[in-house]
């Protein structure tokens, strides 16, 4: 498969367009027959096999699957088949296009053709127009299949690589069966695809008013697999009189039989009632694109998520290109909007209506049986080559008015990903009267790209969910610390309870980025209350030798709503430590070390009691108290174990210390005699002095 080198002006196609025929909005009703003098058969069965390229060989071998059949007093088989020089050299090595009436036990060789057309170009739509209308004429049948048979590139096929590579679009195909019908009043009844990714909604739809049923691949057909010509003839030939219906399915079966298995992991068939396509399941994609079109700044990264999700049609070249159904499953799971949803699955059901069959080998379990154009990125969305390609389709659905909005109006919102960082919220009194009735929100925002400025908008949420106020501001989304300060006030009289916050945050082009619902966040309106509280208290040694400092660190919290000035005390055995005044802001904690002098005091266990003022007001008065008992021991100095006397114990637990400080795994506080912060020769010192005095 490859892309189109050069393409024909769009306006050949409207060249061949015929004034009377119109698309699926007025499905055309065949005009009577033309009554030829010739017999008219069950059905002529068309192959307008190009293999005016590297397919020349899988041309030529499914030749012989026809003629292995052959035609029959009921059934016509019908080939125009175009050639190269390069790639092989059987059946008379000829290089021109010529036609075929196929019957059994046939050869591709020149002489055995009807006529030879000289070089033509089968990517030109006016090819197959000449080729359908001449089959017709000289071929008459109740029924007709026609088969585009060659590369296929979503939608698009035939490509002529002896004419600068041009293929037959959706707009082209429509075109010539259009074109066709107004001729000979025939309506294509099953048209096959004997080509790679030609099973898409656009061609389905571009061509839904000039055949019935459509059999082709979504994904890619293997080259040397295929359509098994030979069974599907066989058994067409021996029920001559099965119905359109009967035959596409038949068609199916046999192709499924024929690749299952194989080994390549991106086989895919189906089959569609191209009437369903146009009048049901094209509606209502068209709705799903105005309503994401509608929503596309709320859901914008949703969007793009879910079409990264969706199963690509053969990703190495063609990641442009998915799933249908897919897609819309991931729509219909990850965005919450009620009409999106809606759409979403009266989708998933018009196409289940549509669809007669379908098939999908190993690994393509999200395939469905119908693409449709989905680029992932501004880098792989063509609108020009689509809209020229698929005009029918651009000018009578919304879907590349979708896609335009994606890729073209909100682009740079897609160049970076902006989110909220750094949440901070506070409870606070707007009107002084004590209680609190307001939440401030302190916010930052960080970007994957460059610096870019933003939107927050915050909204507070009453337990009715009912949002009550909704407050705007405006921060830079970068690497720096930038804040944005946000107030939400319950409003007067408001209801009592927990309140929640939505935090939305938008880049510069309006597209949401970010979005965080936060329940609980306060409980409003709530009276402020005065109190302040001991938390903990921590003692440096619980060994202190008599004489030197004991220290006593202190932690104290406000968890009261207003400015505080206390003070608070330390006692040890009802002896005063230390007294100490503190002035403290609400919900702030705070701590400080006091030092006991020890000199004097008696041997022995002491229990230590902080104990805060009571302050105006106070709620809970529990918590102003904290005791340690015991706290810690004054004994002589050495005495590391607090057993009262200095032995070989406490010489034993110095040297295991000995040389570390504060920090080390070794290190031990009561082993740091001198409280310089270390276990050194200074403290051994001291041990040794007293070595064997006891405490009686």
């Amino acid at each position: 498969m490859q892309l189109k080198a050069i393409i024909p002006a769009i306006i050949l196609v409207f060249m061949v367009i015929s004034p009377e025929f119109s698309l699926a909005k007025h499905l055309p009703t065949p005009s009577k027959r033309i009554v030829l003098p010739l017999e008219i058969k069950e059905w002529t069965f068309m192959v307008y096999l190009d293999a005016d390229n590297d397919l020349e060989t899988s041309g030529i071998l499914d030749f012989y699957e026809m003629a292995s059949v052959g035609s029959t007093a009921d059934i016509n088989i019908v080939v125009q088949f175009d050639r190269i020089d390069g790639y092989s050299e059987s059946d008379g090595n000829w290089t021109d296009c010529r036609r075929f009436y196929i019957t059994l036990g046939m050869t591709p060789s020149a002489e055995n053709a009807l006529s030879s057309l000289g070089e033509v170009n089968m990517g030109d739509p006016q090819s197959l127009i000449d080729f359908v209308n001449w089959t017709i004429t000289e071929y008459p049948a109740e029924k007709y299949v026609l088969v585009l048979w060659d590369h296929g590139n979503f939608g698009s096929v035939c490509i002529d690589e002896t004419n600068l590579n041009d293929y037959l679009t959706s707009t082209e195909i429509h075109a010539a069966l259009g074109t066709v019908m107004n001729a000979t009043g025939e309506r294509i009844d099953i048209l096959g695809g004997e080509a790679c990714m030609l099973s898409s909604i656009e061609l389905a739809y571009h061509c839904s008013g000039a055949a019935e049923l459509m059999a082709a691949s979504e994904d890619v057909v293997a080259t040397m697999r295929g359509w098994p010509f030979d069974n599907i003839l066989a058994e067409l030939v021996a029920t001559p009189t099965m119905n359109s219906t009967a035959l596409t399915m038949r068609i199916f079966e046999h192709f499924v039989l024929h690749n299952e298995g194989f080994g390549l992991e991106v086989a895919t068939f189906s089959v569609f009632n191209l009437t369903r396509v146009a009048l049901n399941l094209t509606p209502q994609v068209s709705l799903l694109a105005d309503r994401l079109t509608q929503n596309v700044t709320t859901y914008l990264h949703d969007i793009i998520d879910c079409i990264e999700q969706t199963s690509t049609v053969y990703p190495v070249y063609f990641n442009f290109t998915r799933d249908l159904y897919h897609f819309v499953e991931n729509i219909k799971a990850q965005i919450p909007d009620a009409a999106i949803q809606e759409a979403a699955t009266n989708i998933m059901i018009a196409l289940n209506e549509s669809r007669l069959a379908e098939w999908h080998d190993q690994g393509k379990s999200n395939f469905f049986g119908l693409s449709i154009y989905l680029p992932p990125t501004e880098a792989t969305y063509w609108p020009q080559n689509y809209i020229k390609d698929n005009a029918e389709w651009i000018i009578d659905t919304s879907w590349d008015d979708f896609l335009s909005t994606l890729f073209v109006t909100y682009a740079p919102s897609l160049q970076s990903r902006e989110t909220l960082s750094d949440i901070a919220y506070t409870s606070f009194d707007s009107d002084a009267d004590d209680y609190f009735d307001a939440i401030h929100i302190r916010l930052d925002a960080d970007t994957t790209g460059d610096a870019i400025n933003t939107t927050v908008q915050g909204q507070l949420v009453d337990p009715l969910d009912n949002v009550v106020d909704t407050c705007i501001g405006w921060t830079e989304a970068s690497s720096e610390d930038i804040w944005c300060d946000l107030n939400l006030l319950m409003p007067e009289g408001g209801e009592e309870g927990w309140y929640d916050v939505e935090l939305l945050l938008y880049d510069e082009y309006g597209a949401l980025e970010d979005h965080l619902y936060s329940s609980d966040v306060a409980y409003l309106p709530k009276a402020m209350q005065h109190d302040v509280a001991i938390n903990d208290i921590t003692i440096a040694q619980t060994a202190v030798g008599q004489g030197y400092p004991a220290k006593i660190t202190v932690i104290v919290e406000n968890l009261g709503h207003f400015i505080e000035t206390f003070n608070v005390t330390i006692h040890a055995n009802g002896t005063l430590v230390n007294s100490t005044q503190m002035t403290l802001s609400s919900e702030v904690t705070t701590n400080y070390t006091a030092q006991w002098d020890t000199t004097g005091q008696a041997i022995g266990d002491y229990s230590i009691t902080v104990q805060a003022d009571i302050v105006s007001g106070e709620v809970n008065m529990t918590d102003n108290t904290l005791i340690i008992d015991p706290g810690l021991c004054i004994t002589i100095p050495g005495d590391v174990d607090a057993d009262l006397d200095v032995d070989i114990f406490d010489i034993v637990m110095l040297a295991n210390g000995y040389g570390s400080e504060v920090g080390d795994s070794e290190f031990f506080s009561n082993g740091d005699i001198d409280g310089d912060g270390d276990i050194d020769i200074f403290d051994i010192v001291i041990a040794a002095g007293n070595y064997g005095l006891t405490e009686a």
